[in-house]
């Protein structure tokens, strides 16, 4: 029974978007109409509180005064996880 529901989710969300597919969303856009700027202090201000609590743990990896990484503290003891590039 759950193989059939997924199967029968999958299939229904896979319609959905197809023939939904010719509304794009605002932020899938290439270019946003002539006069909008994406950052207006009323939208930054909408993402200060999403961000607030998870750059507390965000650091900067620098080398001789120069950032070549960005990094998340992921223990007490200071250990911090960074992407290798």
């Amino acid at each position: 029974m759950t193989r059939s529901l997924s199967l029968f989710s999958a299939v229904f969300l896979s319609m959905a978007l197809l023939l939904g597919g010719g509304n794009t969303a605002q932020a899938q856009r290439k270019s946003f109409p002539s006069g909008t700027n994406k950052n207006t202090e009323k939208i930054l201000d909408l993402f200060k509180p999403v961000v607030a609590k998870p750059s507390q743990s965000t650091v900067s990896v620098q080398i001789d005064g120069k950032q070549v990484a960005l990094g998340t503290v992921v223990d007490a003891d200071g250990f911090i996880l960074t992407k290798d590039s």
